[in-house]
């Protein structure tokens, strides 16, 4: 449950962003940017760092020890990262209900 919470807190940090003006653009722009950064220490197996970078609810509710473990399980099954493509992003300010 808490690595949920924890992803949630995530893709607001990365994704919150409203759509269709100037301002909208760069601030989708800036949290593709911030998402892909983040994304890339998960993806060098830089753990510790990730969750350093993290948002502050991520670090509450997940211990770096929890994150070091689950990102390394989680990340294993793929082998070495090749690419990402981003299939759509979604403006939210509330993650499952609860605001963040």
């Amino acid at each position: 449950m808490k690595i949920a919470v924890a992803i949630c807190a995530i893709t607001l940090w990365a994704g919150t962003v409203a759509a269709a003006t100037p301002t909208a653009t760069s601030e989708v722009a800036s949290a593709e940017s911030a998402a892909r950064a983040w994304l890339g220490l998960v993806d060098a197996g830089n753990y510790a760092k990730s969750w350093s970078s993290a948002s502050s609810l991520f670090r509450r509710e997940v211990s770096e020890s929890q994150w070091e473990s689950a990102a390394a399980s989680a990340r294993a099954p793929f082998g070495a990262f090749k690419s990402r493509t981003l299939q759509s992003a979604t403006p939210s300010r509330a993650c499952s209900g609860r605001e963040a």
